[in-house]
């Protein structure tokens, strides 16, 4: 079986390590998770331009630079929503954690996988970003949301959580 969630959040609210707890949660009922971004090709691309990728050289203005080639890829041949849709097709079953910040790009995904969940991971205390791709995350009506403001134990627990009661997992013991 396929599951769809797309996840939001703010910089640095913890998406990525929710993900690594799901995929660690699930590794040994042999569940694969994938981690997707439609922002991926566009870093790949743009790294030839010679504008870096590691998430260390995310600026605003690096950030603003991938979502003004993004929404150009978007408006050419609708680019991200294809790459993200391409990647679910070659894979038969697993959790798919899809990241996406626009709005229209989100309800996109939404329409072609009815079933999709969209997950937003909030966190106290983190500095917010303001570039105009941050600032669609805001804009979406999330059907979950995990906060991720105590230890990294708690947050295994909300993942369990929304794996197996949420989302719906199914595992074979």
């Amino acid at each position: 079986m396929k599951y769809i969630v797309i996840i939001n959040g703010i910089g640095r609210s913890g998406k990525d390590t929710f993900v690594e707890i799901c995929q660690e949660i699930l590794k040994p009922f042999h569940i694969p998770v994938y981690n997707l971004s439609s922002i991926d090709p566009v870093k790949d691309a743009a790294e030839h331009l010679d504008l870096p990728r590691n998430p260390e050289h995310k600026t605003d203005a690096v950030r603003e630079f991938w979502y003004d080639i993004k929404m150009a890829w978007v408006k050419y041949n609708d680019g991200p929503f294809n790459y993200l849709r391409s990647n679910i097709g070659k894979h038969p079953e697993g959790v798919f954690f899809l990241h996406i910040r626009e709005v229209e790009e989100v309800e996109k995904v939404v329409k072609a996988f009815p079933g999709a969940i969209k997950l937003e991971v909030s966190r106290k205390n983190v500095d917010q970003l303001f570039n105009r791709a941050d600032t669609q995350v805001r804009k979406i009506k999330y059907d979950l949301e995990i906060k991720n403001d105590g230890t990294l134990e708690e947050l295994k627990k909300k993942a369990e959580d929304f794996l197996f009661k949420d989302l719906g997992v199914r595992v074979i013991a």
